[in-house]
């Protein structure tokens, strides 16, 4: 995982895969963030997702808006696939 600060908005590079195996790593990693800004998720780098890495993005979505920050997520092709499969949406 790697962030970037910019003015206006964090981003977040996932560079592995997001499964049961590494989401509670994740989860701690990303709850680790003092995150005051817009967010931007870019998993294009990811080859591999699951429920469990769909979990994370939306419980984070969650914590994002009660904080009256938003969410872009930038899906892979496999991040796209799997959300398709579930009837999930990201714009």
């Amino acid at each position: 995982m790697r962030v970037h600060e910019e003015a206006d908005r964090t981003i977040i590079v996932i560079d592995s895969e997001l499964t049961i195996q590494n989401a509670g790593r994740m989860r701690a990693d990303l709850a680790s963030l003092k995150l005051a800004k817009p967010l931007v998720i870019d998993l294009t780098e990811v080859t591999e997702i699951d429920s469990a890495g769909l979990q994370l993005i939306f419980a984070l979505e969650k914590d994002l808006k009660d904080k009256n920050l938003s969410l872009q997520v930038l899906p892979s092709q496999s991040a796209r696939s799997v959300a398709d499969i579930c009837g999930l949406s990201w714009t």
